[in-house]
Formats: C-alpha cells, sequence, structure tokens
C-alpha cells in the first residue's frame, strides 16, 4: 500500500515538473518565432564572385575555340 502512494506521489510529481518545465520551453519557442521574423528570410541580391583560378593553356586554347566556334556560328544564322 505504501509502495502504491510512493508511486503515485512520484508519477504526480514528474507530471507537475513537466508541465512547468514544458511552459518555460513553450515561451522560448514563442520567443525565437517572434525573432525569425526580424531574420531575413530571401536569399541576398547580391552575387559572390569566385576567385578565378590560373587557366592552364589547354584550357585558354579550348576557351578560344569556343569563342570562335560559336562566332561561326552566329554569322551562319
Amino acid at each position: 500500500m505504501i509502495l502504491w502512494l510512493i508511486i503515485q506521489l512520484l508519477v504526480i510529481t514528474s507530471f507537475i515538473a513537466g508541465y512547468l518545465l514544458g511552459g518555460k520551453e513553450n515561451n522560448t519557442i514563442e520567443k525565437l518565432k517572434k525573432l525569425k521574423e526580424y531574420i531575413p528570410q530571401s536569399t541576398p541580391k547580391y552575387k559572390i564572385l569566385k576567385k578565378k583560378q590560373p587557366q592552364t593553356q589547354d584550357e585558354k586554347t579550348l576557351e578560344e575555340l569556343e569563342k570562335n566556334f560559336n562566332a561561326e556560328n552566329k554569322d551562319k544564322e
């Protein structure tokens, strides 16, 4: 009988503690939601420039060939 009362008291106190601690968490979550309104949600309108790596001779010649090929195709159209 005494063991049953102890178990009931432990269960009741754990529910009370959970309720009290959970209330604090909910306040924290609400504060974070309000704070989130001030954080911009859209992506920035500027581009992040990538630093160009030095090109090898092969890459330079390929780039020149592509430019020439594209220029020739534009002339044909």
